[in-house]
Formats: C-alpha cells, structure tokens, sequence
C-alpha cells in the first residue's frame, strides 16, 4: 500500500489530486489543509503532494523540515509560482506540477514515484527478517 498526502489549502486542489489518484490501485490517502499538520501525522507518507503557498508555514519551509524527519519519503511540488521552483529542490523533491494540474503530467511523476516506493519498500522474509527490494 503507497501511502500518499496532499498538503493544499485549497479543496478543489485536494479533491482534484485525489481524483486522479484514485485510478490507480493501493494508495492510501490523506489530506492535510496545513504544514503544521503534515508534521503531526502518525504513520509514514510515501509521497507527499505539496502547495508552496499554505499560510503560516509555507511549502518550502516545510520541506526543510521534512528533509531532517523520516516521516515523507518523496515530495512532489504543485504551485501557481514557478518562480519559486529553485527554492523547492531538496533531497526528497521529485518533481514539480503547475496549477491547473496537467493528467498526463500528473500521472507520469505519480508513476515514477510509485515505482521508485516499489523498489525501496520493505520484503518481510519467511524467518520474520525485513529487508528492502533494493538489498537484492
């Protein structure tokens, strides 16, 4: 299961993405409105959909945040502000969308970043030992 969160401040936004991720199969997904939230969630996010303008902690910020915790593997960008792109690179950036989001665009960064949690996503072995895909 790819466990995937869309952190926007706009709705239509959050409901576009997750329409779109709906068509493919074994994704989890959240909804965050704010950074702050992003912070406090529980459970590990494979790929995190990020708005760069969210209020009180922006996009960028918030990913500088992330690049120390090990709570988001991936993070793809989606802005209004191409601008701002520069600032957005980091380690775990894997790419850009520009509002209005694109399909074609969309699900070509969705699936690379899904084969990419394939790769790296943990094997249970038979005597209970885990390693990843990666190892082999």
């Amino acid at each position: 299961m790819v466990r995937i969160g869309i952190c926007d401040d706009e709705k239509e936004v959050q409901k576009e993405i997750e329409r779109l991720c709906k068509n493919r199969q074994g994704i989890k997904m959240y909804c965050f409105d704010n950074a702050q939230s992003v912070l406090e969630i529980k459970e590990k996010l494979d790929i995190l959909f990020l708005d760069i303008e969210l209020g009180e902690m922006d996009g960028i910020l918030l990913k500088d945040k992330l690049e120390e915790k090990e709570i988001v593997t991936m993070i793809v960008f989606v802005t209004s502000h191409k601008e701002v792109m520069e600032q957005a690179f980091g380690k775990k950036t894997r790419g850009f969308l520009v509002k209005p989001i694109v399909e074609k665009r969309f699900y070509t960064i969705l699936d690379k970043c899904m084969k990419e949690v394939e790769y790296v996503y943990p094997i249970l072995l038979s005597a209970g030992s885990k390693i990843t895909s990666n190892d082999i």
